[in-house]
């Protein structure tokens, strides 16, 4: 074996360039000598390589906080849907965390999809997404309920009456 198969066997093996060929002697007769002894082959110069990595030494994908942060601002928006049953100024409150919890949401699902498996939690803003826009509904819905009430019984006039 030549050289260029040494080398091409230590970078199977993992050697490094800084690593030193392996020198390998094996017993090959000259052909233009009479007989000799056989020469025993040499150890190697390089320390034995690690092992390759595995499959379960991969890191596990981390939680993408701005999902979290969309999923939590979701249910704060959810409670204030619920809340606008009862009080109008309450639930105004806590629904201003839809605009969070959308803006997180989108953030943490463009963080996801460039991260290349190394962030998960992509269902957290989906879930964030739809209490906003279900919470949203309901809030919408129960505060026109009110004012339309309000209306009935304070009515306006945007003319002048003749009186």
């Amino acid at each position: 074996m030549g050289p260029g198969v040494h080398l091409f066997i230590a970078c199977l093996r993992g050697a490094t360039r800084y690593q030193k060929e392996p020198s390998v002697s094996f017993p090959v007769q000259p052909s233009n000598t009479t007989s000799r002894a056989p020469v025993e082959p040499s150890s190697p110069d390089f320390a034995p390589l690690a092992p390759a990595p595995h499959a379960s030494d991969t890191p596990t994908p981390r939680w993408s906080i701005w999902t979290l942060v969309s999923a939590i601002c979701g249910i704060f928006t959810a409670v204030g849907a619920g809340a606008s049953i009862f009080s109008v100024t309450a639930a105004g409150v806590l629904c201003i965390a839809a605009g969070p919890a959308l803006v997180c949401g989108l953030v943490g699902l463009l963080n996801i999809s460039e991260s290349n498996g190394r962030l998960k939690g992509r269902e957290f803003a989906v879930v964030g997404f739809v209490m906003v826009v279900v919470g949203l509904i309901v809030f919408s819905h129960m505060a026109s309920s009110q004012f339309s009430e309000y209306l009935k019984q304070h009515p306006f006039h945007l003319l002048p009456s003749d009186d």
